[in-house]
């Protein structure tokens, strides 16, 4: 028989020779390969398609063999029954989507509506799209559309800068989420705050003017080195950096501030650290302020100063420390064995047998010139500070009490026998400044005569003193005259009573001074005085305590009645303390405080007149000899025969007034002590020759 294979469900035309059965293609039966096998649809060349049935959505298996259409059970909906129809969602309990009339279908699975309409979003199309505002859940009818936020225009306008809005339940204001850059107006009235979000500015750390058409906040170009939260950081207009932070300045902020250095641009700006020993004074405001390159860090270094802080000296220098600079070494080419030194003390590095800071002199404990012969310093170790000697004079550095030329002998102000000298007792200190003052007060007094010697008197009383010597000289030519008159002799009586009187005025004022002196040392005396009675009685409260506290031991260890003696006997004592320490401090001015007064007016009154008084007094006593010397020069004998109208040798009774000089024996004032004296009292091994007290 005839194989008949189908021509498109059998692979070949040819069959088994003993069935007939063809070979058939995939998902096909038949002996002939004419047909789908069950499960299976769709006939064709390629063979069948399986149905692929949902299990949970069909009520068989198989499928209609032509179209492949499942069988499916109530709700499934699909060519295998494997989904829910139009409207529902969650197979195989299929039900209806919830969009709130905004979409039409949903996610199968899901249930999230797609493609939601009227400007709303959202899973079940329940709130507005992103630029929208309103309650979309309420319905169209209800007024709970979607529409447009204004910030400041709605969506697709151009200028609208904001991702959503919302609407203030209380006040029903709408308030736009802005964009990055884009800020609102927050309105006040009365204690209510009304927000008004539109975003028509610029938010801070932006600028632009978004209120014109195409305008746009763009962020403030300051290379982030503002703070973006402040609205005054930069102008929201122009853009220009005002605040810079992070130790930067300029229109973007993209330098480093004065005195930092570094890149702004990574805000990494630095303090400059510089060496105010190396750097320029006109650089640094204070010590630790100085200006460098913002770049680079690199202070300005003052000569020879090298370093990014100028911290060290250039090759070959030294002495950073001094604060001008650095020097230079200076060391002698051929005595050392570099030309470099030591950075901070300047030392060369010498060859054997130099020494000194640049090799130029002799070397180590030796003195003298190294281009001659240097001599070994001779100095006796026990006295000495230091080895080296002075390079120049070979006098060695002495230890405190030591002296002389090798540190061999006790010095001034020590006694005993080198090397054990032991200082003085104090009184040799005490003495020995007063006589180096006296020494000092000497020479400044020799000083002043050989100045007044040769530049002459000048001081108040020269005016007194020229009328003297001009009366005197008036004196002197009526005396000289062989035929004076009547009237010229009267004339000279009353000069020499004019001259009396003008003497005894210039000596008087001295005198007064000196009588002011005399009462201040009075007074002074009376003070230490007082200080002494004061102490006196100071110590006996301090006994009266130590008794009280003894007596206080002695009723510890006592009877009650025994005790109660004492005890109003220290009382009473103790009360009588009180009221004396009481009455010297608080019911008048107290004896100290007046001491204490009394003393600082003596102390400013005598520094005040000292050496006013010692002066005017030396000067008047040297003028007052001089007029004496010209008044005894006087031929007295033709005067007295003028005045006594007789040349007989009796005595005339009015004789001129006795000028004296210097001090008398009873002027001498407390303190006046001959130098002389002193040294012989103490024993000082001094010249006193010239220290004799004027």
């Amino acid at each position: 028989m005839a194989c008949n294979c189908d021509p498109q469900g059998s692979i070949s035309s040819l069959c088994d020779p003993r069935g007939g059965q063809c070979r058939c293609r995939s998902n096909i039966i038949g002996r002939r390969c004419d047909k789908c096998a069950p499960g299976t649809y769709g006939f064709g060349p390629s063979g069948c398609i399986p149905c692929e049935c949902s299990l949970d959505g069909s009520v068989t298996r198989l499928c209609d063999k032509y179209t492949g259409q499942c069988q499916c059970r109530p709700g499934a909906f699909g060519q295998r029954c494997d989904g829910c129809q139009a409207g529902h969602w969650g197979f195989p309990s299929c039900r209806p989507c919830h969009c709130n009339g905004h979409a039409n279908h949903c996610d199968q699975r899901s249930g999230v509506c797609i493609n939601c309409r009227d400007n709303t979003g959202g899973d079940s199309c329940d709130r507005c799209a992103n630029g929208y505002y309103g309650n979309p859940v309420l319905g169209i009818s209800s007024g709970g559309q979607c529409r447009p936020c204004p910030c400041p225009d709605g969506p697709h306008s151009g200028r609208h800068f904001a991702t959503s809005c919302y609407q203030d339940s209380r006040n029903r204001q709408i308030i736009c989420n802005c964009n990055q850059g884009y800020t609102g107006i927050v309105k006040r009235s009365g204690a209510t705050v009304f927000k008004r979000a539109r975003c028509e500015e610029c938010a801070p750390g932006y600028y632009g003017n978004p209120s014109q058409p195409g305008g746009r906040c763009q962020p403030c170009q300051c290379n982030n080195n503002i703070d973006m939260s402040d609205m005054d950081s930069c102008d929201r207009r122009m853009g220009e950096c005002r605040k810079c932070l992070y130790n930067t300045e300029g229109p973007n902020c993209g330098i480093c501030r004065s005195g930092y250095f570094g890149d702004a641009s990574r805000r990494n700006c630095r303090k400059c650290i510089c060496n105010f020993l190396g750097t320029e004074r006109s650089q640094c405001m204070e010590r630790e302020d100085c200006v460098c390159q913002r770049a680079t860090g690199q202070c300005q270094c003052l000569a020879n100063v090298v370093g990014l802080s100028c911290d060290h000296c250039a090759p070959n220098h030294w002495n950073l420390a001094s604060g001008n600079g650095c020097e230079a070494c200076n060391c002698d080419p051929n005595n050392s064995v570099t030309s470099s030194c030591n950075e901070f003390t300047g030392q060369c590095q010498c060859r054997e047998g130099f020494g000194g800071k640049t090799c130029t002199e002799c070397e180590e404990n030796f003195w003298g010139d190294p281009r001659t012969l240097c001599r070994a310093c001779d100095c006796d170790w026990r006295g000495i500070e230091t080895s080296q000697c002075n390079r120049a004079t070979g006098h060695c550095v002495c230890q405190q009490g030591v002296s002389g030329v090798r540190c061999d002998q006790c010095a001034r102000g020590f006694a005993g026998q080198f090397p054990n000298c032991q200082p003085c007792h104090q009184c040799f200190g005490d003495w020995d400044r007063i006589v180096q003052d006296l020494a000092v007060r000497t020479k400044t007094l020799a000083e002043r005569a050989n100045e007044i010697q040769s530049t002459g008197l000048i001081g108040p009383y020269e005016k007194t003193f020229k009328d003297l010597e001009a009366k005197l000289a008036q004196a002197q030519a009526i005396v000289n005259a062989r035929n004076a008159t009547t009237a010229a002799v009267a004339t000279l009586m009353a000069l020499i009573e004019d001259l009396r009187a003008q003497i005894g005025e210039t000596t008087e004022a001295p005198t007064t001074v000196e009588g002011d002196l005399t009462i201040i040392h009075d007074r002074n005396s009376d003070a230490s005085k007082e200080l002494n009675t004061l102490e006196r009685e100071a110590r006996e409260l301090n006994l009266t305590s130590e008794q009280l506290k003894h007596q206080l031991d002695i009723l510890k260890n006592s009877n009650f009645l025994g005790a109660y003696d004492s005890i109003r006997s220290s009382y009473n004592m103790s009360r009588d303390a009180e009221r004396r320490a009481n009455q010297s401090t608080t019911t008048k001015p107290s004896t100290v405080s007046q001491s204490a007064d009394t003393r600082r007016r003596t102390e400013r009154l005598i520094a005040s007149k000292k050496d006013d008084f010692s002066r005017k007094n030396s000067a008047n006593k040297r003028a007052l000899g001089e007029l004496k010397a010209r008044a005894q020069g006087l031929d007295m004998k033709t005067l007295n025969e003028k005045i006594c109208g007789s040349l007989d040798d009796v005595p005339c009774t009015r004789t001129p007034v006795e000028i004296g000089g210097g001090l008398q024996a009873d002027e001498i004032q407390p303190g006046m002590i001959r130098e002389s004296e002193i040294c012989h009292q103490h024993d000082v091994k001094v010249e006193c020759k010239n220290l004799q007290a004027v």
